[in-house]
């Protein structure tokens, strides 16, 4: 059901408990699990809101936030190693606090309980990755709002089959897709490593330290993978990515310069590194030049890249407003 703003019922019956859901855009796939989940368990007794769903058409996103905080019986907030360092995570959290309400940390993808940040750390905290995970967050709804428990053991296992299936997707997320040409250089190997410091340089901040290049595992170009297998796995890392960079040194015919019209089209902010911006197909560099989610950048050497990297870190990339809310 959308949520909207409304009056109150004013009639006899009881008022469902209301728990909010908070979580990251990439993290929309557990959160609707987990509210499928709970409105199918308890029915009529509880309702739940996940902003992926439930903000109904006109309504100002910030208000229905706040609305659905302040409504809120119980808090549960989806915790990876990417979603504690957001800022509308942290901002969901202090509103359960600030209303003295219950609210309940699920840890996923890599995050473990002890690793938990401050004031999160201070709650009853669940691992996803726990065997017991799923009669676990069952009994805790039950217990923390105080509502009939129904038995519900085939669904539980179900439960926990799935939401896990969709954590294993959140964790091979990319904050940076890195693309250079790699076949179709003669210098492959040389180039290959020249480009460490500007990876190195990635690594260094937090925002971007999980970074994805095709290049790490393959020294040589006799250790490519077979060409349908590689991009495959790179077209699929690309779009479950954050950002983009493209390293292009010379006037090339690649596949890069197909990743880069397809981060351009998903409106993927993007960094395209060139020596020259003539060496961009013309289509490609009147485009990026006008988007507001691409940004192209000229460079002698690869340190270069390493120095704008290492001083702007994540605000080189352009800000996409759209994305501000994940």
């Amino acid at each position: 059901m959308l949520y909207s703003p409304s009056v109150p019922d004013s009639g006899r019956r009881m008022a469902p408990k209301q728990i909010f859901i908070s979580h990251t855009k990439q993290e929309a796939a557990i959160a609707l699990i987990l509210k499928r989940f709970i409105d199918t368990q308890f029915a009529e007794n509880v309702g739940t809101f996940v902003s992926a769903t439930d903000i109904a058409g006109g309504v100002q996103w910030l208000r229905a936030v706040e609305a659905a905080l302040r409504g809120a019986d119980l808090v549960i907030v989806l915790c990876s190693p990417r979603s504690v360092r957001k800022p509308w995570v942290l901002f969901e959290a202090g509103g359960a606090w600030a209303r003295e309400r219950p609210l309940l940390p699920i840890c996923h993808s890599g995050l473990a309980v002890s690793d938990l940040i401050s004031p999160l750390s201070s709650f009853q905290a669940i691992s996803l990755d726990a065997a017991d995970f799923a009669p676990r967050f069952y009994r805790s709804i039950g217990e923390m709002i105080s509502i009939p428990m129904p038995r519900a053991a085939h669904e539980l296992a179900a439960l926990s089959a799935s939401v896990k299936a969709e954590a294993q997707a959140v964790a091979a997320h990319h904050n940076v897709f890195v693309s250079a040409p790699m076949s179709s250089l003669a210098n492959y190997a040389s180039f290959r490593k020249s480009l460490q410091p500007a990876l190195d340089s990635l690594r260094r901040h937090d925002a971007l330290a999980n970074y994805y290049f095709s290049g790490v595992g393959f020294a040589k170009p006799s250790q490519f993978d077979e060409q349908t297998v590689g991009m495959q796995r790179d077209f699929n890392a690309l779009a479950n990515s954050d950002r983009y960079m493209l390293v292009l040194p010379e006037k090339i015919a690649s596949g890069v310069l197909v990743e880069a019209g397809f981060a351009l089209a998903k409106g993927i902010p993007s960094v395209l590194f060139v020596t020259d911006p003539d060496h961009l197909p013309y289509a490609l560099r009147e485009i990026g030049q006008i988007s507001t989610s691409t940004r192209i950048v000229r460079f002698k050497t690869i340190k270069d890249i390493a120095t704008v990297i290492e001083r702007n870190g994540p605000a080189l990339w352009p800000y996409n407003w759209g994305k501000a809310y994940e």
